[in-house]
């Protein structure tokens, strides 16, 4: 075994948390032996309840992680689907149709940046469908909150697009966390 191996590693890159938590179910536990007073548990018995708050720390780790990573990477698309927008607004678009083609924008360039570094998740047909059909549900929604948001609190368009994005962000990262990309390499 080599460093690498040793450190939890290998050359293709971390070895994802639902591989450890296995790899470590599989260590047999040592248990007091015999001097153990009565009433105290054995170590045996106490494996599988670590072994579950294990497993449920490395699943926060690896959701927590991947948030960070889709955070990160949305907030590239925003502010590259906020640049668009606002070239679309000094086009003469309406602020209505300018919300969701600025969306799509950010959303065709997420796709292909949360699926490699995200998700690390391989790319299907059926990934990049989930994934526009994602997207597009989130640009309707981020839309009519804009004009939601306009409408009901006199705010400009530009702010209403900025008040819009971040529920719609985190309802598309567990929509694609779930359905887009449930098998992770």
């Amino acid at each position: 075994m080599d460093d690498l191996s040793r450190r939890g590693g290998s050359r293709a890159g971390p070895v994802p948390a639902h591989a450890c938590a296995a790899r470590l179910r599989r260590r047999p536990f040592v248990s007091h032996g015999e001097g153990v007073p009565a009433g105290r548990p054995r170590r045996e018995r106490q494996a599988p309840a670590v072994l579950g708050r294990l497993d449920q720390t490395l699943l926060r780790c690896e959701l927590l992680r991947q948030f960070v990573r889709y955070v990160l990477v949305g907030a590239g698309n925003t502010a590259l689907s906020f640049l668009v927008y606002r070239l679309l607004l000094v086009a003469g678009t309406p602020y209505v149709v300018a919300a969701p083609v600025a969306f799509v924008a950010g959303a065709v360039n997420g796709y292909w940046i949360n699926r490699r570094w995200t998700y690390a998740a391989s790319d299907s047909a059926r990934s990049r469908i989930l994934y526009l059909l994602f997207a597009a549900a989130g640009a309707g929604v981020t839309s009519a909150l804009v004009l939601a948001v306009v409408r009901a609190a006199a705010v400009g368009r530009g702010e209403a697009y900025l008040v819009a994005v971040p529920p719609v962000t985190v309802a598309t990262f567990l929509a694609n966390r779930l359905w887009t990309f449930p098998e992770r390499r």
